[in-house]
């Protein structure tokens, strides 16, 4: 957590597979966030909170590890992708103070 980064993050993160908590937190951090960190498959705790993020393409590859995600207070505008509520693993999502686009879906219920 804030570490001055900026820019993208980049796609070798991708290749760390036995880390468990990823904070990229306060950070300048923008674009998107990468579909590379799916690749990351013990992956548990994921936060990119207060960054200039504007999407957040989560996979359904992380169902059943990904267990926290915190992606508030970025510039995402998106619609919230139906994928994000498949994920019986997740215990915890924050996505407040964004700009998302469209409803919750029906499923959000079953979390």
């Amino acid at each position: 957590s804030s570490m001055f980064l900026t820019g993208t993050v980049p796609s070798e993160l991708g290749m760390l597979r036995k880390v468990d908590i990823l904070d990229l937190s306060s950070n300048s951090l923008t674009s998107s966030l990468p579909t590379h960190l799916v690749n990351m498959s013990s992956l548990e705790y994921l936060n990119v909170s207060n960054n200039k993020f504007v999407s957040f393409p989560l996979e359904e590859e992380w169902n059943n590890i990904l267990e926290t995600c915190d992606m508030s207070h970025n510039q995402i505008e998106q619609e919230i992708p139906k994928e994000l509520f498949g994920l019986s693993s997740l215990t915890a999502l924050l996505i407040s103070n964004n700009s998302l686009k469209g409803t919750m879906p029906d499923s959000l219920g079953s979390l």
